[in-house]
């Protein structure tokens, strides 16, 4: 009787053991010869679940092989499905379809056999772009949650986008693709930027400039939507042009300098001072022309009150773009406030205004050059005497600071004109009316500020 157990018991481990292979042949069939995706996966789930149970190490490697290719090949047919009845076979189809193929192309690697891998490497190399489109979704989600102030719903988009792109960049180190993918790094450094994850946001610009990284892509310009929009290859972007889709094929330019000042404005909003001044400095002896990397050594100079050195960085701006006139703008307050030489401010805003006519701020504080020379005439004023002398000379000052507030009057009201109601803007201009003796304007400016 004990015999007969024994061998009762081997026949079940036999047949256990052997299940696992009609099974797989059964997904094989309906895949490859009925494209009956539904029977397709749950054949092999039949075959998973008996091969989880016995270990994977007790299957030929044959039938194993057979198993992984075609658990990923299945996963991947029904991600790819334009049937939405099939989509819902299974939500983590990507995942399930990146993880089995990459074990097949790993597992006939190591075994040295070619039973799928040819057709494993073809699945695989399309997967990473796969990640970076979800990816790019998320972000699309995260912006228009961003817009309607959905702050935590945005938030997890924005991780989710952080997400996919590290997926698609770890997948792109791996054999058989074996291209680190840094564009789907950056991508990701972006999305931890903006979840204001700044220390980890460091340690990817860190790296991408390590790396060599400088962001060129492949563009050409879309004719119908009017602008230059990103390819993934050179290949694709030729046929767009073939298709006269799009034109003007070309690259992007390198963002190496965005690298280093995205870095160093890091470690200046995590208060590293001593690394954000030393990353400022090598990226302004490698790139001494661009101007957002001058405009962060601006900064520098400006909270250290160095403002010599101020005026050379924007002279060398003015250099390479002499029609910014922010530069200009910015020049004339550093002469003015901080230098106090007035022509030069004048001059500066004066160069401000003919670039662009409706800067408010230029017009506002060149008039304002006028106030201040007007107001120093008071002091004089005030120390003259009754005496017919004094008052031919106090007459002779108060005409000259009339002339002057004459002069600042128009940047005023071409402040106001641009940026009406501004209280600042209104009180000088109420003043410059008064000192001018146009009493009726000014009272009208008053009654406008007691409104606001």
């Amino acid at each position: 009787m004990k015999k007969l157990l024994i061998i009762g018991a081997t026949l079940l481990t036999f047949v256990a053991f052997a299940q696992e292979g009609p099974q797989i042949s059964s997904a094989v069939i309906a895949i490859d010869q009925r494209a009956d995706l539904a029977d397709a996966k749950q054949y092999i789930e039949k075959a998973r679940r008996i091969i989880d149970e016995k270990g994977e190490g007790n299957v030929k490697n044959k039938i194993l092989a057979k198993y992984y290719h075609y658990y990923g090949k299945i996963h991947l047919y029904i991600l790819q499905s334009d049937s939405e009845e099939i989509q819902a076979l299974d939500d983590d189809a990507l995942d399930k379809a990146i993880e089995y193929l990459f074990k097949s192309y790993d597992f006939e690697k190591r075994i040295n056999k070619n039973y799928f891998i040819d057709l494993t490497i073809k699945m695989i190399r399309p997967l990473p772009q796969v990640k970076v489109q979800k990816a790019i979704i998320a972000v699309n989600q995260a912006q228009n949650q961003e817009l309607q102030e959905e702050i935590e719903a945005a938030k997890a988009s924005r991780k989710k986008a952080y997400e996919n792109f590290m997926a698609a960049f770890e997948m792109s180190k791996k054999e058989p693709i074996g291209k680190m993918d840094t564009s789907s790094y950056f991508s990701a450094a972006n999305q931890l930027f903006m979840l204001k994850d700044y220390e980890k946001a460091i340690e990817y610009y860190k790296n991408m400039i390590d790396w060599g990284y400088k962001g060129v892509s492949i563009r050409a310009y879309n004719i119908e939507k009017e602008r230059f929009e990103v390819f993934p290859n050179l290949r694709s972007a030729e046929i767009s042009v073939e298709k006269e889709t799009h034109k003007d094929l070309g690259y992007t330019d390198e963002i190496t300098p965005d690298l280093y000042q995205t870095l160093a404005s890091l470690y200046r909003v995590t208060k590293k001072m001593d690394e954000y001044r030393e990353i400022l400095k090598v990226a302004r002896e490698l790139y001494p022309d661009n101007e957002r990397l001058l405009r962060e050594e601006l900064q520098v100079f400006l909270d250290a009150g160095e403002f010599e050195k101020v005026l050379e960085n924007i002279e060398q701006s003015l250099e390479n773009d002499p029609n910014n006139a922010l530069f200009h703008f910015i020049k004339g307050t550093i002469y003015y406030k901080n230098i106090k030489d007035t022509e030069k401010a004048r001059e500066a805003y004066k160069a401000t205004l003919a670039i662009e006519p409706d800067h408010a701020d230029a017009s506002f504080n060149f008039g304002i050059t006028y106030v201040h020379e007007a107001n120093a005439y008071v002091d004089r004023m005030n120390k003259l005497t009754t005496s017919p002398a004094d008052m031919k000379k106090f007459d002779k000052l108060k005409a000259e600071q009339k002339k002057l507030f004459e002069k600042a009057l128009p940047y005023f009201e071409k402040a106001n004109e641009v940026k009406p109601n501004d209280p600042e803007i209104l009180n000088a201009l109420r003043e410059s009316y008064f000192k001018t003796g146009n009493q009726k304007r000014a009272e009208e400016i008053g009654k406008q500020m007691e409104s606001l």
